[in-house]
């Protein structure tokens, strides 16, 4: 309900006025309703207060020192505007009080209080509580402030009545002051406003007992209204055991002849629900209209005899406990002590009495009281605090206090209550878990140190196969951004390549106690991973399994490398083996191709001996060619490498590139202008695009398109790190792309093999791929592919980018016929045949001929012929004395003599670079006599380094 609004404020002021409360000094009566509803509602502060125009009085505190604050601060302002309880729970989340001075910086954070109300329902001020933190009340301390305060208002009527020259008698009808005609009040409204406004109930009864008046507090004490009660018998509420108090009273009153006398015992009573009532009554005796009346005035003391009930009760516990119950004044004088205290302490009571606190406190210790006291004395909690005390005998042990404040009627601290409970065993015990918890913290440290900085995966999986916990380094390893994204994995689906590898891994761990795996994990960008897992089961104590312990490796690129590895080795083996059957094929090629063409010469008109010869020749040619595949795979083939445009060179193939592919393919060059030049031999370049399309033209039987692409690359440590025998440093990469079938993991595997291949028998000699890997090798480079089934292929080749102008070659002019010459040639060759053929071709054009199958002979024919040999033809790869090693020794025997070396394979020591740097010049095999003739000629007619 509303109260009246705002325009009534001055109607208010006025009421307010006549009651003549504003600026009197405290009374008790006003106290006790204060202290008693601090004690309902359990707060450390309790005001009744009465608001004006500008401020707010306190006329009882409890907790509180200031006697007046302005109105517009008031939290009880507010209050005046309601007709119920206002309870504010929080004052600072109170869209009402959260901006009061008291809530900001009083430190008040809870608020209950209720309007005192006048008859004509206009609110003079307030009962109230608060308290320093948020809380809330009870529906029965509510209901508790309402009678209180209707209990202040009572007192209020009452002492504005009694302002009207009431003085007390020692009767309840007690005579009234005579009073002049016209005076305001009667004698019968005074004695109506009294006893209608008194809080204890007020009864009037005639000999027979006959109820004849009633107060209105009879109903609150005993439930019945007051017309309810007029006319019946005493007994309706009181049993006849009071009839003996009536009687015994009325003796009393005869043999004393005092009108008015009064018990300090209780009266048992029946409230009208049948609960029994505690009540004080004193009884007093008037004569009216000629009959003898009594009046009894009943003071209900049920909740007085519970509270001294528990007081006993508290008295009998803090004397029993096992803790110290101590009390001291302000001035720290002990002046209550335990049996608890006793045994703790170890002093008697009458030891200690009146000694100061100080006696129990260490030196180091003074400030503990006044500072408590200092608290509390700001309207602060009880507190609970750890210290230290001395014994009777001077050890030192550990106490838990719970600190009170002692107050008197007034609410005054006159001093402070503490419970003192001996903790020396538990902290001995806490002592001891410190410690343990201390090196448990440092373990959990250096474990999580360990967890957190291992640069492996560490993990932990439920019996169902669920991450529980994982370190910083699983997460960097999948890819995901913190360890809540790898929680929330089904490992399943969303890390397993196969959705049933999980289950079926679980099942096997389940069976073993040491873990070692290795599995495919899919990390969050969609790359795969290869990972090793060592890890142990979880089990509890009945053997139980619950889990998963694992460290993970990623050893996705240690497999690339040991793969490649293996590919390498696998491929040196070949290519050693390849190598070494080149050389010598080479030499039965030289011969077979040497012979050929003599008899070509000797044939003359037999056109049927020279097809056949021919046929030879052809089958010569096609051998060599196949023999110098093998030797550029086994990177061993004579290179001439020399500065060029990697661009020019494309441009220059693609017509007969064009020729190689049929109409429904297309070859799209994508070539950067900017391109680097690099080192390399003008024809093997041309041999790797002409392979390269090749293999892309027989993967799209039903045409496609391939793309040839130039561009530079800055290869970096890392890549290099990841892919062995390339350096790092600019590159020039050539990448050839087809639309075709594409290849399998497995043939990826096998591509780079000599004579390994997918096509039809006699569609493929297998060498196409394996000279381009054996070509790109021994150019410095790289060649990497990737292709899929149905995706197409793309090899890419990467070669150092090189420095310098691009070399031009001047055409070759070939001469008319074979050309003539003088001279001794000595020919070192440790092949018979092909010694023998390169003396027969030597000798038909003119030239002695000395021959030596190795280097040490050779050495012994200069010894015999010192100044008479003009050229040494010398293969280059011989046992003892190769040919370098040969050239040395035979210098200074035959100092005028000039060197050309043949071979079929290269090695770093007869690279042409090497061989000019020497002196010397160089023909591969298999040659043709023609060749051979021209070479030496031109070196024993030309200057020293022809």
């Amino acid at each position: 309900m509303r109260l009246p609004p705002p325009e009534s404020e001055v109607a208010r002021l006025q009421v307010l006025d006549r009651y003549q409360i504003l600026g009197t000094p405290p009374e008790e009566a006003f106290d006790d309703i204060a202290r008693l509803a601090a004690y309902v509602c359990g707060t450390p502060i309790a005001l009744i207060s009465f608001i004006d125009q500008d401020c707010q009085w306190f006329k009882s505190k409890v907790g509180w020192d200031v006697d007046e604050i302005p109105r517009n601060v008031s939290l009880c302002a507010h209050t005046i505007l309601q007709s119920e309880v206002v309870v504010v729970s929080d004052t600072l989340a109170d869209e009402a009080t959260k901006t009061s001075p008291l809530a900001t910086h009083g430190g008040l954070r809870f608020y209950a209080g209720v309007p005192l109300l006048t008859p004509e329902r206009y609110a003079l001020g307030t009962l109230c509580v608060m308290d320093s933190v948020p809380r809330d009340l009870s529906g029965e301390q509510r209901q508790a402030l309402l009678r209180l305060a209707s209990q202040v208002m009572s007192i209020l009527d009452l002492r504005r009545i009694s302002g009207q020259k009431v003085a007390p008698q020692n009767d309840f009808t007690g005579g009234l002051e005579s009073k002049p005609a016209g005076s305001a009040l009667s004698e019968s409204d005074i004695y109506r406003a009294v006893s209608q406004a008194a809080s204890d109930a007020i009864i009037v009864i005639d000999e027979q007992s006959t109820i004849l008046f009633a107060n209105r507090s009879i109903e609150r004490i005993l439930g019945y209204r007051a017309e309810e009660l007029v006319g019946q018998q005493l007994t309706v509420f009181m049993p006849d055991p009071l009839q003996r108090v009536r009687r015994q009273a009325m003796r009393e009153s005869l043999e004393t002849g005092e009108k008015h006398i009064s018990w300090q015992q209780v009266v048992p009573a029946i409230h009208k629900s049948g609960q029994a009532v505690g009540l004080e009554v004193s009884f007093g005796e008037f004569v009216a209209g000629g009959k003898r009346l009594f009046t009894g005035i009943c003071r209900d003391v049920t909740e007085r005899k519970r509270i001294e009930d528990e007081r006993f009760q508290l008295a009998a516990i803090v004397e029993s406990s096992e803790d110290a119950v101590i009390g001291k004044n302000l001035d720290g004088i002990i002046t209550t002590w335990n049996t608890g205290a006793k045994r703790i302490y170890g002093y008697r009571a009458e030891e200690i009495l009146g000694k100061h606190i100080s006696i129990l406190t260490p030196p180091e210790r003074p400030n503990e009281l006044p500072q408590t006291v200092e608290k509390l004395r700001r309207g602060e909690r009880a507190e609970l605090y750890e210290t230290v005390r001395i014994t009777k005998d001077g050890r030192r042990i550990h106490v838990s206090l719970t600190v009170s404040p002692i107050r008197d009627n007034a609410g005054r601290i006159t001093g402070v209550s503490s419970v003192d409970r001996d903790i020396t065993d538990r902290k001995l015990v806490e002592m001891k878990l410190q410690e343990q918890e201390k090196a448990l913290r440092s373990s959990e440290q250096r474990y999580r140190s360990l967890f957190e900085g291992m640069v492996h995966g560490i993990y932990r999986l439920g019996r169902e196969g669920e991450f529980q916990e994982v370190n910083p380094a699983l997460v960097a390893m999948l890819g995901y951004n913190s360890a809540g994204d790898v929680l929330k994995l089904n490992p399943a689906t969303e890390l397993y390549l196969d959705p049933q590898e999980k289950p079926r891994l679980l099942q096997k761990w389940l069976e073993e106690t040491k873990i070692e795996d290795e599995v495919k994990w899919r990390r969050r960008d969609g790359t795969i991973i290869t990972v090793r897992l060592n890890g142990r089961t979880l089990t509890d104590e009945g053997g139980a399994v619950h889990g998963f312990e694992f460290i993970a490796e990623d050893v996705t690129e240690r497999r690339s490398l040991e793969q490649e590895l293996r590919q390498v080795q696998k491929i040196e083996a070949v290519d050693q083996l390849a190598g070494g059957i080149a050389h010598e094929f080479n030499n039965y090629l030289g011969v077979i191709l040497g012979y050929s063409e003599i008899l070509v010469e000797e044939a003359g008109t037999n056109q049927s001996l020279r097809r056949s010869v021919a046929e030879i020749k052809a089958a010569t040619h096609r051998a060599a060619s196949l023999s110098r595949s093998l030797l550029a795979f086994s990177r061993k083939q004579v290179l001439e490498p020399t500065i060029l445009d990697l661009n020019h060179a494309i441009l220059e193939a693609h017509k007969l590139l064009h020729r190689l592919v049929p109409a429904n393919i297309e070859i799209v060059p994508l070539l950067d202008p900017a391109l680097g030049r690099v080192k390399a031999d003008p024809g093997q370049i041309q041999q790797i695009l002409i392979n390269l399309v090749i293999n892309a033209r027989d993967a799209m039987p039903l045409g496609g398109k391939i793309t040839i692409e130039t561009t530079n690359r800055e290869l970096d440590e890392f890549y290099c790190n990841q892919h062995p025998g390339i350096r790092p440093g600019t590159h020039v990469r050539l990448t050839v792309r087809d639309s075709g079938c594409g290849m399998d993991r497995e043939t990826l595997g096998h591509i780079f093999e000599p004579f390994f291949t997918t096509k039809e028998q006699g569609k493929g000699t297998g060498l196409g791929l394996s000279t381009i890997y054996g070509i790109v090798k021994q150019s410095g480079g790289r060649i990497d592919v990737d292709s899929s089934l149905g995706a197409g292929s793309v090899f890419r080749i990467y070669l150092p980018r090189a420095h310098g102008q691009v070399a031009h070659s001047e055409p070759t002019v070939m001469p008319a016929e074979k050309p003539r010459a003088y001279g001794t040639i000595l020919v070192v060759e440790d092949e018979m045949a092909l010694r023998r053929l390169i003396r027969l071709s030597l000798e038909r054009c003119g030239y002695k001929v000395l021959t030596a199958k190795d280097g040490t002979e050779a050495i012994e024919i200069c010894q015999r012929n010192p100044g008479q040999i003009h050229l040494v033809l010398s293969d280059i790869m011989m046992p003892h004395v190769n040919g370098l090693q040969l050239r040395e020794r035979a210098a200074t025997l035959c100092p005028e003599a000039k060197f050309l070396f043949m071979s079929g394979y290269s090695e770093e020591i007869i690279l042409p670079g090497n061989l000019s740097a020497h002196g010397c010049a160089f023909l591969e095999k298999p040659f043709r006599p023609d060749e051979l003739a021209r070479k030496v000629h031109d070196l024993l007619t030309g200057p020293a380094a022809a």
